[in-house]
């Protein structure tokens, strides 16, 4: 797992083509301009969701992990805690390999704040719960890069 402000880019893009593209992605993005949704970059191999959300409350929440996309999760505003773990003692409680994930009872997991201009970056190996309420219910806008495993 990756977790830096966005200014901090520079540090990453040398680990990946598909991550730089991902930066250069953010850079040039306003949150007004990009309907929620899928947007293709680079066929398979790079899209993002513009996603819109409330959080909620941590049992509401599922702990999941993805198999052929390598997660990037940029914020534009809203904060909220991020649930993280290891595939260690965990145990999945659903799996569907074709629509890339799996979802995981939430045994063990440390809790991070998350606000605008954070980023994250999450490898196969790293579990996440994303959207728990960090002080109170908030309006979450953010973007979720997928990052083709075999092009990264």
């Amino acid at each position: 797992m990756i977790f830096d402000r966005i200014q901090n880019a520079a540090l990453y893009r040398s680990l990946s083509p598909l991550l730089a593209k991902s930066f250069d992605y953010i850079q040039k993005q306003k949150p007004e301009d990009l309907s929620p949704g899928k947007h293709v970059i680079d066929a398979d191999r790079l899209f993002v969701i513009a996603m819109d959300y409330e959080t909620k409350k941590q049992d509401e929440c599922v702990l999941e992990s993805h198999f052929k996309y390598i997660d990037l999760h940029y914020y534009f505003s809203g904060t909220e805690l991020i649930g993280i773990g290891s595939l260690t003692n965990q145990d999945a409680v659903k799996t569907d390999k074709t629509a890339d994930y799996s979802f995981y009872e939430a045994k063990e997991i440390s809790l991070l704040g998350v606000e605008p201009g954070h980023f994250a970056v999450f490898f196969p190996d790293d579990l996440h719960m994303t959207g728990i309420i960090k002080n109170k219910k908030e309006a979450i806008r953010k973007l979720v890069f997928k990052l083709a495993v075999e092009s990264f």
